[in-house]
Parts: structure tokens; sequence; C-alpha cells
């Protein structure tokens, strides 16, 4: 069996041939990766208000808040200003 780190590595080769680094690679594949909308079932409204207002509170919109929690998780999730198109 192949070790995990072997098996990221693996299935990120295609995007680091001719990149400056592993992590610019990374970034270029999710800004040019299609997009979908993320929904959840019914939340309850209070759990609602309280995401969008600790978002507030970091200065962050729900998008960048999301992003920032699942990063938190250690997802390897670049930031949100590198993910976002506008910023190329």
């Amino acid at each position: 069996m192949i070790p995990l780190e072997d098996e990221k590595r693996a299935a990120i080769s295609h995007w680091v041939v001719g990149k400056a680094s592993e992590h610019q690679a990374q970034v270029e594949a999710m800004r040019k990766a299609d997009r979908s909308r993320i929904g959840l079932s019914l939340v309850p409204q209070l759990i609602v208000d309280m995401f969008k207002t600790h978002a507030a509170e970091l200065n962050m919109d729900q998008k960048e808040y999301f992003y920032h929690l699942l990063r938190e998780d250690d997802l390897k999730i670049s930031t949100y200003k590198e993910l976002d198109a506008r910023n190329r």
C-alpha cells in the first residue's frame, strides 16, 4: 500500500509541472476548478445568526469564514484572497 503522503503527491503532481511551487500550483488548480453551490439542509436560524455574527466579528464574509473553519480543521485550503479569482 502507498503511504498517504505519496498518494497526495501523486494526485497533485500534474498541477506542479512547470510551476514555481506546489502551493502555487494548488492555488491555481483551486481557482480554475468548477464551482458549485454548497447548501445544507435546514439549519436552526439561531445557528445561522451565530455563524453570520461570528464571521462579521472576524471581519470576514460568510464564504471566507467557511474556508477559515475548514482550514482550522486541517484541510489544505488556500487563503480566501488567494482563491478569489479577482485577485489573479
